[in-house]
């Protein structure tokens, strides 16, 4: 407070005090003023930035400052527009690439499901990060393609030739090809291998292909030749003793060569050459 002395200048003091307090009061109030205006400038701009960037954490790439043309804030906002214009524009194209992608996907996942053969592809760890459901039938009715993805291609196979193809082609190896033998499922695969492209060894497409019939009938044959071999060797091992016995002299035995012609003759064996014995339901069909 202001100390009011005594005396004839008591009136002055008096009003300068009052002229003080009124200044005083008229600054205070400026500052006030020019505060809260201030304030509602930074503060408008501020609200509509955080609007802005709560549409665009909904994923709405419309500018959302308007460039008022003052000052660093406009610069901002024009800043700031040109940002979620160029994010929208690289979102858009992102999105219609994964829309293509997606598709592309879905077109190779209804191509690989409907092939005989099976698919299985592992990773750079030798992991099964696919196989169709062909694979899950050759393998075995205890495997299928989800129990497959993730786990390794010994523990989903337990083949020692399939595991040995595998680590040849992370080893270098381009392709290979090999025959596997499952025992469990009394099948016969043909196992090509191909590693993809890319280095390290990203990783490899394994393709089986079943010839379960193509070795039953390869064994067939090979039954059929060996049975024919053994029903022709008795009746020609016969005649060729009669005819070993008619050459060594007994030609010109009356009695002895025609024992022995007629022996040929009837031998049962022979006759049972003549009469197709070995019988047709026996020979394999051709593949």
């Amino acid at each position: 407070l202001t100390h009011l002395s005594t005396g004839p200048d008591v009136p002055g003091q008096l009003v300068r005090s009052i002229w003080f307090w009124f200044v005083t009061l008229g600054f205070t109030l400026m500052s006030t003023i020019i505060s809260i205006v201030a304030v509602r400038r930074i503060r408008k701009p501020l609200l509509k930035a955080t609007s802005a960037l709560t549409n665009l954490g909904e994923l709405s790439w419309e500018p959302r400052l308007e460039d008022d043309g003052r000052g660093e804030v406009a610069d901002l906002g024009a800043a700031f527009n040109r940002a979620v214009g160029t994010l929208g524009t690289e979102f858009t194209r992102l999105e219609r690439r994964s829309g293509e992608l997606e598709q592309s996907a879905r077109f190779l996942e209804t191509v690989l499901g409907a092939m005989i053969e099976g698919v299985i592809v592992v990773d750079s760890r030798q992991c099964v990060t696919y196989a169709n459901s062909a694979a899950s039938t050759l393998l075995g009715s205890r495997f299928n393609a989800q129990q497959m993805t993730g786990r390794q291609v010994l523990e989903v196979v337990r083949n020692q030739k399939m595991d040995q193809t595998v680590r040849a082609i992370f080893s270098g190896q381009d392709r290979l090809r090999t025959e596997l033998e499952l025992i469990g499922v009394q099948r016969s695969l043909n196992l090509f291998a191909t590693r993809l492209s890319g280095g390290p060894t990203p990783g490899a497409v394994l393709v089986l292909h079943d010839i379960t019939d193509l070795r039953r009938l390869e064994r067939l044959r090979r039954e059929f030749v060996s049975n024919v071999s053994h029903e022709l060797k008795t009746p020609l091992a016969a005649i060729e003793a009669y005819v070993e016995t008619l050459l060594n002299g007994a030609v010109h035995d009356t009695n002895a060569c025609d024992r022995f012609l007629r022996g040929i003759e009837t031998d049962r064996k022979s006759t049972r050459l003549n009469s197709s014995h070995i019988p047709l339901s026996r020979m394999p069909s051709s593949a």
